[in-house]
């Protein structure tokens, strides 16, 4: 296929920030939950254990309790598990004999505000919970974490497909790879509608740019064959906007960072490198993360087991009288003419793959739960004196409603249109830390609309 160029010019835009503030790094963990983002660890001049919240609407950060694990090259994913939202943090620790007889799995409850490590636990397969890993891919889909691949101390890249269920607490192996991708690290994965797409990495000592889908219903992998797509390449990172996935920066070893934007659009199975100024005023990352909030970053929920319907119906039905719409992310932002200069001669360490997922639901039933509070949300988000950014207030709401859909059989809620005025959550993709490292030594912070893409 013949390559397709962007329709416009896609503009990053640096968001600056106050103190505190968290030092610059890459191969960082990061997720976005509720209103706020979470940072875990990565290496600035070497490896970090810090833990930091971000709140979208007041552009602060704050350092939260943290593990004694300096980890890096880890994943940190997002859950509502009954009615508290949790994160589920695997591997990226360092190396040793302490290490090995240790689960690299933890889970952090942030009502609690509450560390849990868990134990090792028997697999049916016989075999011992997962080992610990750097560079691997983690996503959710349904009531479970999926983990491919990953960097095993002494044992090279690894080929394994793993799954976590968060209901039971248990590990099951999904796919050894025989007929996938192959061993890998570095990589990246998204999920979308009934499939995780997986692409590029390390493989041994050469880098890739093969695409893969694995099916959920069927079990099986499959390889994506297009004729025009991005360079082989490693420590980029992905997301799922709409209905395309965007793949950003990365590098191959001993090579600069890119910019490179590319969107491929799961309708046509085709590959659209998007147009980015190449100059210094728009970042060149690798072992970054991409965070994205709003409509066009909603996960889907169809994937959804029956049981895990069951309980967001439930749920939904005990908070629907007392939630208000979700409002998130009023940015100030401003456009700088400097970055920091490319850093030589540091050699090419752990990606971490982040995804941003199953948030929480904000959804009434009815168009008067909006009315009381309604008055009171629009007036919240007005700028004050304080308050210096802007809010993205649109003319409808798009993101909250319930639907009944049927899916396979399965009558499930999900996230849809209504017909009202209300403030929502701005559509705004997030660009946080990577190499090279900012000279300020705060963590450097992009936004880029979805307009733009």
């Amino acid at each position: 296929m013949k390559e397709e160029s962007g329709a416009g010019e896609c503009l990053w835009e640096h968001v600056p920030l106050g103190e505190p503030a968290p030092c610059d790094r890459y191969k960082h963990a990061c997720c976005f939950y509720g209103r706020s983002v979470y940072v875990h660890g990565g290496r600035e001049n070497s490896s970090l254990n810090d833990f930091w919240r971000y709140s979208i609407e007041r552009n602060e950060w704050e350092q939260l309790k943290c593990t004694e694990e300096k980890l890096e090259g880890h994943s940190v994913v997002a859950y509502q598990l009954v009615l508290q939202g949790v994160l589920y943090m695997f591997g990226g620790m360092m190396d040793s004999a302490f290490t090995q007889g240790k689960c690299p799995l933890w889970m952090y409850e942030i009502d609690a505000a509450k560390w849990t490590l868990y134990q090792r636990q028997e697999l049916e397969t016989k075999c011992t919970s997962p080992e610990n890993r750097k560079g691997h891919s983690a996503v959710v889909y349904g009531s479970s974490m999926y983990i491919y691949g990953g960097y095993l101390d002494l044992k090279g890249p690894s080929s394994e497909f793993l799954a976590f269920n968060f209901e039971t607490k248990t590990w099951s192996l999904v796919s050894s790879g025989e007929h996938g991708p192959k061993r890998r690290h570095l990589h990246s994965a998204v999920v979308y509608s009934t499939a995780m797409y997986l692409f590029g990495g390390l493989n041994v000592k050469d880098e890739q740019n093969d695409f893969w889908k694995w099916n959920f219903d069927s079990n099986s992998w499959s390889s994506v064959r297009t004729s025009y797509g991005p360079p082989k390449t490693v420590g980029h990172s992905s997301i799922v906007c709409r209905d395309s996935m965007l793949i950003f920066g990365g590098s191959r070893p001993s090579c600069t960072p890119v910019n490179n934007l590319w969107k491929f659009q799961f309708n046509s199975q085709t590959w659209k490198k998007l147009a980015i100024p190449q100059d210094a005023s728009h970042p060149s990352k690798v072992f970054h993360s991409l965070i994205g909030m709003g409509c066009s970053f909603q996960p889907e929920h169809k994937h959804s087991s029956l049981n895990h319907l069951n309980h967001r119906k439930a749920e939904q039905k005990e908070t629907s009288s007392k939630q208000v719409p979700y409002k998130l992310g009023y940015f100030y932002s401003q456009r700088t003419n400097k970055v920091s200069a490319i850093s030589d001669g540091n050699e090419l360490e752990m990606k971490t793959f982040t995804q941003s997922l199953d948030l929480p639901v904000y959804s009434c039933t009815l168009q008067t739960c909006f009315e009381d509070s309604l008055t009171n949300e629009v007036q919240s988000i007005l700028p004050t004196e304080k308050n210096l950014f802007s809010p993205f207030v649109e003319d409808k709401a798009i993101c909250t409603a319930e639907i009944v859909e049927k899916d396979q059989g399965i009558q499930s809620q999900h996230i849809s249109s209504l017909d009202m005025t209300v403030p929502i959550c701005p559509d705004v993709l997030l660009l946080i830390g990577g190499k090279p490292l900012s000279n300020s030594r705060k963590i450097t912070l992009w936004q880029m609309k979805p307009s733009n893409i």
